[in-house]
């Protein structure tokens, strides 16, 4: 099996290989301390870490399996969904992290669009609503639910 291309550390003017999240050990620390002391992405990080989201989050994907295609790229296949995305960020409204209408799956590629979107800070792109794919039915002792 191939091995992960090695990048270069994320901090500025450093040439050193980075770890797996993007900078060196000689910069993570660092940026621990950065994302801890935002109040905000904290709140964040526990919201994540936490039962709810993760009981949610395994609904939600049961419930949603297809991506929701919000680019029109899949439109002739159907696309497992594998996350969650927030229309609006947790960022902006946390208190929306576990409301459905606020939610839809996506594939992996889609998510990362989204969220490269969301970090350009360009909310009215980011911001795009889309219907909620229906869900699926599921067959029942012979009857559809």
């Amino acid at each position: 099996m191939p091995s992960k291309t090695q990048t270069i550390c994320r901090q500025a003017g450093c040439n050193s290989i980075a770890s797996s999240n993007g900078f060196c050990n000689t910069h993570q620390g660092a940026a621990d301390r950065q994302r801890s002391s935002n109040t905000n992405q904290a709140q964040i990080d526990i919201f994540r870490g936490g039962r709810a989201w993760k009981r949610f989050r395994s609904w939600f994907i049961a419930e949603y399996p297809l991506c929701s295609d919000p680019f029109g790229d899949h439109k002739h296949n159907a696309i497992a969904a594998d996350q969650v995305h927030h229309v609006v960020p947790l960022s902006v409204r946390l208190d929306l992290g576990l409301e459905e209408t606020n939610c839809r799956s996506v594939c992996t590629a889609c998510h990362a669009r989204l969220s490269a979107m969301e970090r350009s800070h360009n909310p009215l792109k980011a911001f795009k609503i889309w219907p909620l794919r229906p869900r699926l039915e599921r067959a029942v002792g012979g009857s559809k639910v």
